[in-house]
């Protein structure tokens, strides 16, 4: 194998196989990884009854050293904690983040390389989505049945190595989300895919394609959005991942 293709099944092995489906909410995802092979990553697991976690992110650079970077992100994160009695409780979204940063900064990675993500947790019960970003550069969407298409405000530090033990200072964010309102999570990977005039597909026809497909479910609308991305790109080769998820709130 070569070193490409070692990278891409290291990747490959890492993405979730089955997505939670729930009678509150139904997940999809798509992932497309660009012949260079990046660092994109994402999953979507149930900690408990009633909380859904997720994250999204992009770990520095290309190739095996992209695909290592994934390998660290996996085996470190830690979303549950127990408590004196013994039952295992989801941790707040910004201790998640602070404790891979700490993690991170014990490694011998090199100075340069650096993961953004977003990691979140939805309740089932009041479906009340809280979240905390390291670095993620694109927001989160938010498509109302209306049509309507507002984005999440995230700010937060990359997890990357910082002397001295300073405090990346990770907090936590919350929005109420509404029956019938569906979230897009993506990378840069997808508005920054370009076509052959070396044109992005860029937020803003992404957000007039959601306008449009208000109507639709989360595995249509997948659908449509992957349609319409290489249809946009055409014949140029992927310079980067795809890939995205759509939580929708039943």
């Amino acid at each position: 194998l070569s070193d490409l293709e070692y990278a891409r099944d290291i990747q490959m092995a890492m993405i979730p196989k089955k997505l939670p489906s729930l009678p509150k909410a139904e997940f999809e995802a798509c992932y497309f990884p660009a012949e260079r092979v990046g660092g994109d990553f994402y999953n979507v697991f149930q900690l408990n009854e009633t909380k859904i976690g997720m994250y999204i992110g992009d770990a520095s650079g290309h190739g095996v050293s992209a695909a290592m970077l994934t390998v660290f992100l996996n085996q470190s994160i830690k979303t549950l904690k127990k408590t004196e009695q013994g039952i295992k409780e989801p941790l707040p979204p910004s201790e998640v983040l602070g404790n891979l940063f700490y993690d991170f900064n014990q490694t011998n990675f090199a100075s340069e390389v650096y993961i953004v993500m977003l990691y979140g947790i939805f309740d089932l019960t009041t479906r009340e989505f809280t979240f905390a970003s390291a670095g993620l550069n694109v927001p989160p969407m938010i498509l109302s049945p209306g049509g309507e298409v507002s984005e999440l405000v995230i700010k937060g530090f990359p997890i990357c190595k910082l002397p001295g033990g300073r405090d990346p200072g990770y907090y936590n964010s919350s929005v109420k989300l509404q029956k019938g309102e569906k979230v897009l999570f993506h990378t840069d990977g997808l508005t920054d895919a370009e076509n052959q005039e070396k044109e992005a597909y860029s937020e803003a026809r992404l957000r007039t394609l959601l306008q449009k497909s208000k109507h639709m479910n989360a595995p249509q609308l997948t659908k449509s959005i992957t349609e319409h991305v290489f249809q946009f790109i055409g014949g140029s080769k992927l310079q980067d991942d795809i890939t995205f998820f759509i939580m929708e709130i039943k």
